[in-house]
């Protein structure tokens, strides 16, 4: 798992939408939760809505803590680590966040074919208030048995 979350994050730092799709189930029934706003249907949705949102930052950067654990129960496994974002609007504000992210991981493979889903929730403390909460889900395609 190390080298799973390493690579997801990565592709997220690249601002470049096309990179962490991968990771993404593309059925249009499936719904994302996210910062802003809270929910979108489909990939497609959730793609345009993320655009837009980058689109007002000049830098942003998602940076995992080294405190990830993994509980595995079956073809189920769960995930924690803190991250934080770093980031500079265009408007020349900018954003630190410490945030905790959570996915839960089941190993749908079948015979011949390899494939996981993801659902992450990722929870933000922001900044001046004691509100948390951000639930964002996607679906990763990976085979994570040997994974560590």
């Amino acid at each position: 798992f190390t080298t799973i979350i390493a690579e997801y994050y990565k592709a997220w730092n690249t601002l470049d939408l096309q990179n962490p799709a991968k990771y993404y189930d593309k059925d249009p029934s499936v719904v994302f939760y996210d910062i802003a706003p809270l929910k979108y249907k489909g990939w497609n949705e959730y793609q345009a809505g993320v655009k837009k949102l980058l689109a007002d930052f000049s830098t942003f950067k998602l940076i995992p803590g080294n405190d990830l654990k993994v509980t595995r129960r079956g073809r189920v496994a769960w995930t924690t680590l803190t991250f934080h974002i770093s980031g500079k609007q265009k408007n020349g504000t900018g954003m630190e966040l410490d945030c905790r992210h959570t996915a839960i991981w089941e190993n749908k493979r079948e015979a011949g074919s390899s494939c996981m889903s993801m659902s992450p929730h990722q929870f933000l403390r922001l900044p001046g208030s004691n509100l948390e909460g951000c639930d964002s889900c996607a679906f990763l395609f990976e085979d994570f048995e040997d994974s560590e």
